[in-house]
């Protein structure tokens, strides 16, 4: 971690550049407005993700009333998956998330989909919106999450899992083929090369 945050915080915690992230459920959103405040007479806008699981965070309303009074050029991006961690959604979540931020005066737009392309078009529009605009945006998108939230944390049901992967994005833009097979190989010689560097405590 010492090349992105000086050897502080963990892997939960990194800053670099213009990029941020943080283990606090909630965190992120409030920073994520306070840099497009920031930024704002850059013309640069901020671009925040949060989960389902996120919503039920009273930090993300305070920022979300804030981004709205201050016209702060954000893109709020809810990953909705359905599950918080081991929680399922229904247990931990009430009402419409896609409305969330409505009340705020910002405006909204929501998709169900696993499809790279559709969720492009959609996250151009909404960017195209921030920025031009110089206004919030909440971009609510109905996925799936595919892996556990933290190793081998994962709670669903084994077959529900493999039926979740039938959708698995990648699949659906690059299917098997030889060079997809070959990319992969080079990615994985990559990330290997990436590691045994940071292991010896080099900058990739």
């Amino acid at each position: 971690m010492e090349p992105v945050c000086g050897g502080r915080g963990g892997s939960q915690h990194l800053a670099y550049r213009n990029f941020f992230s943080s283990g606090i459920q909630g965190g992120l959103v409030t920073i994520g407005v306070g840099t497009a405040l920031a930024d704002k007479r850059k013309g640069a806008v901020s671009v925040v993700f949060l989960g389902d699981g996120t919503v039920g965070q009273g930090s993300v309303y305070e920022a979300l009333n804030m981004a709205s009074l201050w016209q702060a050029p954000t893109l709020f991006v809810v990953e909705d998956n359905g599950i918080a961690q081991t929680t399922d959604k229904h247990l931990g979540v009430a009402g419409a998330i896609g409305r969330r931020a409505e009340p705020f005066g910002i405006r909204s737009a929501s998709l169900k989909s696993t499809d790279v392309r559709e969720l492009m078009g959609a996250a151009r529009r909404a960017i195209d919106y921030v920025r031009y605009e110089g206004k919030p945006f909440w971009l609510h998108i109905e996925t799936t999450r595919l892996m556990a939230h933290s190793k081998s944390d994962d709670t669903r049901d084994s077959l529900f899992v493999a039926e979740l992967w039938k959708a698995d994005c990648l699949s659906r833009v690059a299917p098997p083929s030889l060079e997809r097979t070959a990319i992969d190989a080079e990615i994985k010689k990559y990330i290997n090369k990436a590691f045994s560097l940071a292991e010896a405590g080099e900058n990739a």
